[in-house]
């Protein structure tokens, strides 16, 4: 509002305070030289000013620079010209308070001629909040432009008539269309789902929508490409369309197709997994079918893992599947079950007929494999049981089928008809392993030593630890059964680092209580080896116990040395770097590991007791004269084992043999009795470590 009125001199002085009093915007009167006459009591207000303060000073005090030089001038030039530059109209300026801050107003100036002198009246209207709530405004526009433009927002309106109005940028690039092609086209090339076709529906008829909560997934194909789109649905004001926002969802969508598949298939072959092999099966054959199931099992696959790299076994196993699905007829089933096991289930009329079909199953597989530059064979039995003759529970076959392959192994066949006496083999076997787990888990074990001789001087010079698993009628179950189970179930490992605990427990106890020992040697499995911290765990247990590793020996077997690697040679220098011995085991039963032996860290070998046995014999004394000659020429130690009689003593003490062990000198004892016996065999220490590290000359 303008003010250009008179103030009649009749007026009541009264009306005019109340004026000021009242009035909601601020209203400040001054003279033709600009000094401030009367303010109202908003002014005061907003300009943070007492009365006293304003009332006689010259109104360029209420705004700031560089407006205040400029004020003046404009009444002298109205005064002067009449002009009405500024008067009867209002527009926007700034405004300063006492404390020195500008602030947006709007003003409006108009003039008064009382008593003859022109009088200005000036009324002002604080704009902050306005200007405050129009750059909310502004912000607000601007993050919806952005969040429509936004490369992962596809933003479209439609109308009642299901036309497009509006598509964002990111839908466009998305379609590869331009926004003329697409406005006021329907929208049903957008949303190929049945609820998001019910709902527009419901819209277009003007029907009430419940449903606008929910999100809908639609199927959209771009640029030859798939694409998942998640939508949800919102009205406009006016509820005269409908705007649908999408999120690009194929990713996720994508990743839980990926896991249901996982759900039912093997990730490296893209088989069927065991469950869904099953399953397949009941739907697949009708009732009665006679059917064979072929488990085939891919016999050292572990070694191919140590000898090259676990990717390497992986490209191994799936070239296999390959084979198999070009090779098994289409009304076959097949599916992996294990990671190195494949299950084949086919009709079949006859047990020939099964057996037959096993045979050139295993022979496809068993063909050379060209991977990484290297041509690998593979070695794989085959395992047969029958659908419904042995039994209608597939979980059931499939274990008949693999204690069909355990029973082979033993009678070296490739291909094994199931027979019910394998299969209760195959349950005696499961029950040891769970047994076996208890017995770990429980401390149920007991090391035994077996003492090793200087052949020389008759005095122990060392032990070898032997496991021995007591039962309840106070026998034992003998190794040779529970060794085999537990390296076959994974549990070799197991047992290595129980009895290496055990042996480093007692030597500390020994060197805490001030007892005799020697060294004592512990069996590492093959399998062992392959685990890459095995050196790391024998320097913390030595660490933990203060014991040294010179008190500590390693026995590995041959097939260590014929599946050898860059990591198995690895660690086994790792391991003598930290002062253990390394002797290989059973040596001579590994036809080719006399090659290995020169590029090896190792320190002695240990004849096996079959060549022993054959000693008498001019032809076994030849060979193991001739491991004595290897062996002093690579300045290796010789451990002669299983020596039993008197007659195998001395031809090996002749022969230059320097240490041996055997029922000739003792049996495998508890560790008690062992260590007793060095009380008897040799008196001191100091003569044991001297013994013990006398020259290994062998001529």
């Amino acid at each position: 509002m303008v003010l250009n009125a008179s103030i009649s001199q009749s007026q009541p002085e009264s009306v005019l305070t109340a004026l000021l009093e009242a009035a909601v915007d601020a209203i400040v009167i001054i003279d033709s030289n600009g000094i401030i006459q009367s303010v109202s009591d908003s002014a005061l207000t907003l300009f943070g000013y007492a009365r006293e303060e304003m009332e006689g000073e010259n109104v360029c005090l209420l705004m700031p620079m560089p407006h205040r030089a400029q004020h003046n001038s404009y009444i002298k030039h109205h005064l002067l010209t009449g002009e009405k530059k500024v008067l009867g109209k209002g527009r926007e300026v700034e405004g300063m308070r006492k404390d020195g801050t500008a602030f947006p107003m709007r003003l409006s100036l108009g003039r008064s001629d009382a008593d003859g002198s022109p009088m200005f009246v000036g009324i002002c209207h604080d704009l902050s909040d306005f200007q405050q709530l129009q750059q909310r405004t502004e912000v607000a526009e601007f993050r919806y432009q952005n969040i429509v433009e936004d490369e992962r927002e596809l933003v479209c309106r439609i109308d009642k008539n299901l036309s497009l109005t509006f598509v964002s940028t990111a839908l466009l690039q998305m379609l590869e269309c331009s926004i003329d092609e697409v406005i006021g086209y329907k929208c049903n090339t957008l949303f190929n789902d049945e609820d998001i076709s019910v709902l527009l529906g419901s819209f277009a008829r003007g029907r009430n929508i419940s449903s606008l909560q929910q999100k809908y997934t639609s199927h959209l194909t771009c640029k030859g490409e798939s694409h998942y789109i998640e939508w949800g649905f919102s009205l406009s004001p006016a509820a005269d369309e409908i705007q649908a926002v999408g999120i690009d969802v194929t990713e996720r969508e994508q990743a839980l197709l990926t896991a249901q598949f996982l759900k039912h298939h093997d990730p490296l072959t893209k088989m069927l997994n065991r469950k869904s092999l099953i399953k397949e099966f009941y739907t697949r054959y009708p009732a009665n079918t006679l059917c064979a199931l072929i488990y085939l099992d891919f016999n050292h696959l572990q070694i191919v893992s140590h000898m090259f790299d676990h990717d390497t076994a992986d490209k191994l196993i799936i070239e296999a599947a390959r084979r198999l699905i070009r090779y098994l007829p289409s009304d076959a089933l097949v599916g992996r079950t294990d990671a190195s096991a494949f299950i084949v289930v086919m009709p079949a009329h006859s047990l020939d007929h099964a057996r037959n079909e096993a045979l050139h199953i295993v022979e496809q597989l068993e063909m050379p494999y060209e991977l990484e530059g290297e041509v690998l064979r593979s070695d794989v039995s085959a395992g047969i049981s029958f659908y419904p003759n042995d039994s209608k529970d597939i979980s059931v076959l499939i274990s008949q089928a693999e204690s069909a392959i355990i029973h082979g192994h033993h009678n070296h066949a490739k291909v094994v008809l199931f027979e019910t006496s394998q299969h209760e083999s195959f349950k005696s076997r499961v029950r040891m392993e769970q047994q076996l787990r208890f017995a770990l888990a429980n401390d149920e074990l007991h090391v035994y030593l077996q003492p090793k001789v200087d052949l020389m001087t008759k005095c122990i010079v060392g032990y070898e630890s032997l496991l021995r698993w007591p039962i309840s009628n106070g026998g034992f179950i003998p190794p040779g059964e529970f060794i085999p189970v537990a390296e076959q179930t994974g549990l070799g490992c197991e047992l290595d680092r129980y009895v290496l605990r055990k042996v480093v427990e007692l030597i500390a106890e020994c060197r805490k209580t001030g007892r005799v020992y020697c060294p004592i040697a512990v069996n590492i499995t093959a399998q062992h080896f392959g685990e890459t911290n095995l050196v790391e765990y024998v320097s913390e247990l030595l660490d933990f116990n203060d014991v040294d590793a010179s008190d500590i020996e390693l026995e590995i077997t041959e097939s260590v040395i014929l599946g050898i690697t860059p990591d198995v040679a690895t660690t086994l220098e790792k391991l003598r770097c930290l002062g253990l011995k390394i002797s290989i085991d059973d040596f001579g039963t590994g036809y080719s590991s006399l090659s290995y032996l020169k590029d090896l860290s190792v320190d002695a070998l240990k004849i096996d007791k079959s060549f022993i046995d054959e000693i008498s014999d001019s032809c076994g004394m030849h060979i193991i004269k001739a491991i004595l000659s290897i062996a002093g020429a690579l300045n290796l130690e010789v451990i002669a084992e299983g020596i039993e009689t008197s007659t195998q003593y001395q031809l090996l003490l002749e022969n230059g043999c320097r240490i041996g062990q055997g029922y000739y000198f003792s049996k495998p004892e508890p560790y008690l009795a062992a260590l007793s016996k060095l009380d008897v065999w040799i008196v001191g220490k100091h003569l044991i470590k001297n013994l013990y590290l006398l020259s290994g000359d062998l001529n």
